[in-house]
């Protein structure tokens, strides 16, 4: 046997896994990298994800990241950055830090039962996730039959508060 064989099937491997002349041309697959986003956003966030939209095509390299759009159910957008980390490998996450609104509501939950009360209902807008720095007012009534507003802040450092305050629920 050939003793150029073995370095000729080492060079067809190195240039399959995106080293060698050309790799840079290589093309990710983003119909791959949306659908492990939209489960990966579904399973996080507690709402449907209706579609994720990255570019067209998007080199194979290392160090080269990229922006794609997540799109929840009733239109509300994230924007997520995808880094590439060399191989197969892929890290993505929120272009901003965000606190899923599941969380403001176990959040708010925990309050009422600090507070010896027990949540009816919790009523949010579409809102599905917040930055830091945002804030969302929610409605809750208690099973003793009173309505409250329910105001959550996150704080620039990630901090949280939770003010809740006698009111009645809008319809």
């Amino acid at each position: 046997m050939s003793p150029s064989v073995p370095w000729f099937a080492l060079a067809v491997a190195l240039w399959a896994l995106g080293f060698g002349p050309g790799c840079e041309d290589r093309k990710l697959d983003l119909r791959n990298v949306e659908a492990i986003a939209k489960d990966r956003y579904e399973s996080q966030s507690g709402v449907s994800v209706t579609k994720v939209t990255c570019p067209e095509q998007v080199p194979t390299r290392k160090g080269y990241d990229f922006d794609c759009t997540v799109a929840f159910e009733g239109g509300v957008t994230m924007a997520m950055t995808v880094e590439q980390l060399g191989g197969t490998n892929l890290r993505w996450s929120p272009t901003k830090p965000v606190t899923w609104l599941k969380d403001v509501k176990a959040a708010v939950a925990k309050k009422f039962a600090r507070e010896g009360r027990t949540i009816g209902q919790l009523i949010c807008p579409k809102q599905v996730y917040l930055h830091p720095g945002d804030s969302v007012t929610c409605w809750a009534g208690d099973i003793a039959g009173q309505s409250i507003s329910v105001e959550y802040a996150l704080s620039a450092d990630g901090g949280e508060s939770i003010r809740l305050v006698p009111g009645p629920i809008p319809d």
